[in-house]
């Protein structure tokens, strides 16, 4: 064999690890790789708004929910101080909502495919009242479905 065919061969092998080597980065990028950012932080990604009630879909982000009243409480927590990464609920117009009605999933995978993990509704505990969700938490109810 020749100098150049020797040196054409590496070069055909080098072609093929390195096509391989990035098919299987873009492989473990698309297929096994939760955000790791996102990872434990609870996220909204959509939201829905008719009368007075929020419809919102959540992401716990995390494998399971240990602590459902605690995980329901921090989602109502960020919902009240509107700090959700990916979403930021609208008042400019029809002020905060009455209540929420949440659907919670594992993963944003899960959205579609899977029921939700779980249900949060915060309702007033006085429903003639006239009352946002920012005002007082004790003058609501927390339901975990």
């Amino acid at each position: 064999m020749t100098k150049s065919n020797k040196t054409m061969t590496r070069l055909k092998r080098l072609l093929i690890l390195a096509g391989i080597l990035i098919l299987l980065i873009f492989l473990l990028r698309v297929y096994g790789h939760k955000d790791q950012e996102l990872t434990g932080v609870p996220d909204a990604v959509a939201s829905t708004v008719s009368g007075g009630t929020c419809s919102l879909t959540v992401t716990a982000n995390v494998e399971r929910i240990s602590d459902r009243e605690a995980f329901a409480r921090e989602v109502v927590r960020m919902c009240r101080e509107n700090s959700f990464r990916s979403l930021r609920l609208s008042t400019d117009m029809a002020g905060w909502p009455e209540e929420l009605d949440i659907k919670v999933y594992l993963w944003r995978e899960d959205i579609g495919e899977k029921e939700p993990v779980m249900r949060i509704l915060y309702e007033p505990a006085d429903t003639d009242a006239d009352i946002s969700i920012q005002d007082d938490p004790e003058k609501y109810i927390l339901t975990i479905e």
